[in-house]
């Protein structure tokens, strides 16, 4: 695997030098489609606490390079495949409901009107404003030496993550149910000073239910599910798993009084069960991301993602956007 980065960012690098001295073109725009995964937008793109964060200016540049070159269309288009033949075509999509997504990227995606789906849970319906993965990120900045949860001592790694001898927090946490989270949110509780630092709030601050029917009521956005809790809902059980979903649709059908037929599973974790159940509740448009299962790639009902890379040129980014390849 080391080898195999190394390798791929010596290519990224010997793009860079051939597109700065002229010797390529910049980027070949083919027909085909991708839906792009983005989630939190920031004002400076800095990445300590999350790294699939991006600046408020790269997102315009992005947004402003799509508007101009490319075919960006909504969710509804490519599940119905209505697609241009002759450029490459493009549906924007936002994972975790950040308040950040209502306040940066909505203003950008209006002023080059182009249509977004966003992806949000429904913590906000038990009465709590972060995500369990953003308050383990924010936490763990607060953590000095090591921490004892639930029995298990955790200190930083190497990349500045809370980890046990094998795995991560979030590694473990991941397949747990909601009550292992909540309890290991509460006994992280004295780590919660990041929460009186607003500077802090871009990182994982969720839209309340007003700005949720806020965000609802802009001209390019269309709302969808996030599953309930943020669970990894492959590693649920199948019953718990199914009544995240209709806990969810029902929750933000009620605060947007719209349908919700859209879902976005966190994480990309589910089983193909799930997939039959999830159109069973209503949801007719279902994303993955990076098929875990060979069928999905048969099945119209659920379609792939190609993530954005914070840590890769803009050339090097619309190279594999165009490839729809990271290698």
């Amino acid at each position: 695997m080391i080898v195999k980065k190394l390798i791929q960012r010596s290519k990224w690098l010997a793009n860079d030098l051939s597109f700065s001295l002229g010797l390529s073109y910049l980027h070949k725009e083919g027909a085909g489609c991708r839906i792009l995964i983005y989630h939190g937008i920031d004002l400076h793109g800095k990445t300590d606490f999350n790294t699939r964060f991006i600046s408020v200016e790269y997102f315009e540049k992005q947004i402003a390079y799509f508007a101009k070159h490319f075919n960006v269309i909504s969710l509804d288009d490519v599940f119905e495949k209505r697609f241009s033949k002759d450029k490459l075509n493009i549906a924007i999509t936002f994972d975790d409901g950040y308040l950040n997504n209502l306040k940066y990227a909505v203003p950008i995606l209006e002023k080059y009107n182009a249509p977004a789906t966003f992806y949000i849970t429904g913590i906000r319906d038990i009465g709590m404003d972060i995500l369990w993965p953003d308050f383990v990120d924010m936490a763990t900045v607060k953590v000095k030496g090591s921490v004892e949860i639930q029995g298990s001592v955790f200190k930083k790694n190497r990349k500045g993550e809370l980890a046990s001898e094998r795995q991560t927090l979030k590694q473990i946490y991941k397949s747990q149910p909601w009550a292992y989270k909540l309890e290991m949110m509460e006994q992280l509780k004295a780590l919660e000073s990041f929460r009186s630092d607003s500077e802090l709030n871009d990182y994982w601050k969720q839209l309340t239910t007003e700005q949720i029917k806020e965000l609802s009521n802009s001209s390019i956005a269309t709302i969808g599910s996030h599953g309930y809790y943020h669970n990894n809902l492959g590693n649920a059980n199948h019953q718990d798993a199914c009544k995240e979903l209709e806990q969810s649709k029902e929750f933000l059908e009620n605060v947007i009084q719209k349908e919700i037929s859209s879902l976005a599973y966190p994480d990309g974790s589910y089983t193909r069960e799930l997939i039959d159940a999830a159109e069973k509740i209503g949801y007719q448009q279902q994303l993955a991301v990076d098929y875990p299962f060979d069928e999905d790639k048969l099945d119209k009902r659920i379609l792939d993602r190609f993530g954005v890379n914070p840590f890769i040129s803009w050339n090097n980014q619309l190279n594999c956007l165009v490839k729809n390849s990271y290698w």
